[in-house]
């Protein structure tokens, strides 16, 4: 994108565009930055530029919005831990579970999933609190009036919290749940499977590339089949109903 023509690039593209190639060791240290390599967020390498260019330096506020974030993480690993204790995983497998009745069954399934959920919640919490601290996730402000405002820190948020705990469709969870990756594979994949000429292609292939991305194991192409086949759904449904 950075040797490309500016007038056909996306906001993205201009934003996230690499004027000079990098070296092995910048792509190396990019790779393998603290906070971010063993379970994400994403991040374009711009950014760590950016960063390593002390562009972000400027701004102090870093350390208090940090530590909240890091001490939200805390709150939810310790939840992920204390729901384990009572809703195990094998407890679902066992004739006590399956002697209940199916409403019984259906709410503790139900908090089984949440609980779940919160070991990936408790990672990022802590890894974006890290890029907080790090001073890596400002966000620059988009007009005057969030200029008059504290500073935004939310560049590497992986989580939505409050959509996600109140959420009622699948597409709330896809844009609460691992916020940067989807990015990333909108900016680098969706976006440029626009040569198909069609939206709901291009999102099969998008989620095509993840379970990919993930591994071989049915289970990802099942989880990422339901997600293509609810979001459609889901957005037949709202345009009807409109």
């Amino acid at each position: 994108d950075g040797k490309s023509d500016e007038t056909k690039l996306s906001k993205d593209q201009k934003e996230n565009g690499i004027k000079e190639t990098p070296s092995l060791i910048e792509l190396a240290a990019y790779s393998y930055f603290p906070s971010s390599f063993i379970v994400g967020p994403q991040f374009p390498f711009k950014r760590y530029n950016r960063f390593i260019n002390e562009e972000f330096a400027i701004y102090k506020s870093n350390m208090k919005a940090g530590a909240i974030r890091c001490s939200v993480g805390v709150i939810y690993l310790i939840l992920r831990q204390i729901g384990a204790i009572y809703l195990p995983d094998d407890y679902f497998m066992s004739n006590e579970y399956s002697n209940k009745s199916l409403f019984i069954q259906m709410i503790e399934v139900g908090l089984w999933g949440k609980i779940s959920l919160y070991k990936y919640i408790s990672c990022w919490l802590l890894a974006e609190g890290s890029l907080i601290l790090l001073g890596i996730a400002y966000s620059p402000k988009s007009s005057q009036k969030d200029s008059d405002t504290l500073d935004d820190w939310t560049a590497c948020s992986n989580v939505k919290l409050v959509l996600l705990e109140t959420g009622s469709r699948m597409l709330h969870y896809v844009q609460s749940f691992n916020v940067n990756t989807n990015n990333w594979v909108a900016s680098y994949v969706y976006k440029r499977l626009k040569f198909l000429n069609n939206r709901t292609l291009s999102y099969a292939g998008a989620l095509l590339f993840l379970a990919v991305w993930h591994g071989f194991h049915s289970g990802y192409y099942m989880a990422f089949a339901l997600e293509y086949t609810i979001i459609t759904f889901e957005r037949q449904v709202s345009i009807n109903t409109n």
